[in-house]
Order: structure tokens, then C-alpha cells, then sequence
């Protein structure tokens, strides 16, 4: 079965409003649902993107690892991450264990591709 998807939604911090997880988790459901794909799980969390070492990130390599997952499904890429190059990096990771990511605000599928090109844009831009 390639078609069970987990859901990740982050906020950054809660200050009794959940908004931001309940409209990323709306948009994820719609699209679950519209691709008949099969939800298995999901990490909601309340915590900064700025670092990657972080619980909800390592569940999602675990959980990768354990193949309880074929496809991981983000409202947007910064929900993993803030900081770019570490994203990528992780991104990578997941792809090289046959995650296959959708980044919704894109309205695609994130492939090795894409981060390749985003990585020697950051390059090019940084020099």
C-alpha cells in the first residue's frame, strides 16, 4: 500500500489559539480526501521551526523507518523547518527512505529535483 499518508501541522507557540493547527489540519484533510489517500497518522505540535532537533521530527524519521507511512502531507515546507538548508537536509532525508512529501502551498509533490534546484539557487545567491 503507497497511499498511507501522515499529517504534520505546526504552530509556533500557543497562546490558548489553536487556529493555525485547525486550518493546516482543514487543508491536509481536503487534500487526503480528494487523492483517496489513507491517513495513519499525524503530529500536531505547538513548537519553534528554528532548530531541527526537535520530538515531532524524529517521530517522522521514526516512524519512516518502521514504514508506517508512504507519503508525508505539510500545508507548507516551513512547517518542518525555518531555517532553509537544514529543511532541505531533512527533506533529502525522508526522500532517500521513500517518503514521498506534498507541500501544499506548492500544490506538488517536493522531489529531489526540486530541492537540488532550491539548493544551487541558495548557492548561487550566497556567493
Amino acid at each position: 500500500m503507497k497511499n498511507r499518508a501522515w499529517k504534520y501541522c505546526r504552530q509556533a507557540g500557543y497562546d490558548g489559539d489553536d487556529c493555525g493547527i485547525r486550518t493546516q489540519e482543514l487543508w491536509i484533510n481536503q487534500y487526503i480526501s480528494k487523492h483517496g489517500l489513507v491517513s495513519v497518522g499525524e503530529s500536531k505540535v505547538f513548537e519553534s521551526g528554528t532548530t531541527m532537533n526537535r520530538p515531532s521530527l524524529q517521530e517522522l524519521i521514526q516512524k519512516a523507518e518502521e514504514q508506517a507511512y508512504d507519503i508525508l502531507v505539510v500545508s507548507a515546507l516551513d512547517r518542518l523547518g525555518r531555517d532553509l538548508w537544514l529543511t532541505m537536509g531533512f527533506v533529502r532525508e525522508l526522500l532517500r527512505m521513500g517518503i514521498r512529501i506534498i507541500d501544499l502551498s506548492w500544490g506538488s509533490e517536493i522531489t529531489e529535483g526540486d530541492i537540488e534546484q532550491a539548493d544551487n539557487l541558495l548557492k548561487a545567491i550566497s556567493k
